[in-house]
């Protein structure tokens, strides 16, 4: 039975006053203490509940779980007996509700802690929560491989993404020094093509400075012969003579410089000539693709 307080009346309160508000008092424990009392059960709810049981059970032996439990929850509400919460927890276990089973296995064990079904309530409890447990760090499991996987996942994307674009880059740092490269090999071709001409142009002048140095000695010796002869014949030697060595002199030494210009350009312009043929051969390139970590890499080498 429940229990509740005196309630405090002032004393200057008229008499009836407090008559009517202890009677009122009285009535309200009363009405709250019989509805605190479980109803009992009439034999036409002891009956009907019955009628449930033997649905359940039938519902419950072909595999019908949902009507099975409706049926003992129905008996359940005509009798208040545990026994029914025992029946829906066996329900839930069958089905594979294992939390909802252990709910009524624990609701029956509270309405009834002595009854028939407590053994195996307990077992049951100890066994589907150890189920639980193991299917709870199983789930945690598979989800952190998962979140694991996802995370490789994105990191290789990542990785992909970062080598296509590194990819890209040399691919287009290799296009504008190809394009370079062709710009230097068109320029070194007209640069070849300028030497090979400038190269004939000195060499041939330089055969032409030979030829004028020839003019000149042969000048100078006639000159110099020149002069010889007469003074013998004279038997005197007079300024025209003198003025005709000069002369001689002169050309020998214009012979002298011409012949060394001559050569100087002629070996000048051979070089050159040389040097031009040289560069307008193809420059021969060799481009290795080797894998590197992260993408690709270009070895280039050949002969100039």
């Amino acid at each position: 039975m429940g229990h509740c307080k005196r309630p405090f009346i002032p004393a200057s309160w008229p008499v009836v006053v407090k008559a009517i508000l202890v009677f009122a008092v009285g009535l309200f424990v009363l009405s709250s203490e019989a509805a605190a009392q479980p109803k009992k059960p009439t034999a036409d709810d002891i009956k009907k509940a019955e009628t449930h049981f033997d649905r359940g059970e039938e519902f419950r032996k072909f595999g019908n779980f949902e009507e099975a439990i409706r049926e003992y929850l129905a008996g359940y509400e005509l009798t208040g007996s545990a026994e029914f919460l025992f029946n829906v927890g066996q329900a839930y276990r069958e089905k594979g509700d294992k939390r909802m089973a252990v709910g009524y296995y624990k609701k029956y064990l509270t309405l009834d802690p002595s009854g028939d079904g407590v053994l195996f309530a307990k077992s049951h409890i100890e066994v589907l929560e150890k189920e639980i447990r193991d299917e709870e760090a199983a789930s945690a499991a598979r989800k952190q491989r998962e979140q694991e996987a996802e995370a490789k996942r994105k990191a290789e994307a990542e990785a992909a993404r970062n080598a296509s674009e590194l990819t890209a880059k040399r691919e287009a740092d290799i296009a504008a020094k190809t394009k370079v490269s062709e710009s230097e090999g068109r320029r070194r071709i007209t640069t070849a093509r300028y030497l090979r001409f400038g190269g004939i142009g000195v060499a041939a002048a330089g055969v032409v400075a030979a030829g004028v140095s020839v003019y000149f000695g042969r000048r100078a010796s006639s000159l110099s012969d020149e002069a010889s002869r007469e003074a013998i014949e004279m038997g005197t030697w007079t300024d025209e003579l003198e003025d005709k060595v000069d002369d001689a002199e002169s050309a020998q030494t214009k012979m002298y410089i011409l012949l060394g210009s001559a050569g100087v350009a002629v070996i000048g312009g051979g070089v050159l000539y040389y040097v031009g043929t040289r560069m307008q051969r193809p420059v021969e390139r060799r481009v290795v693709v080797t894998p590197v970590r992260g993408g690709i890499g270009l070895a280039v080498g050949g002969r100039f």
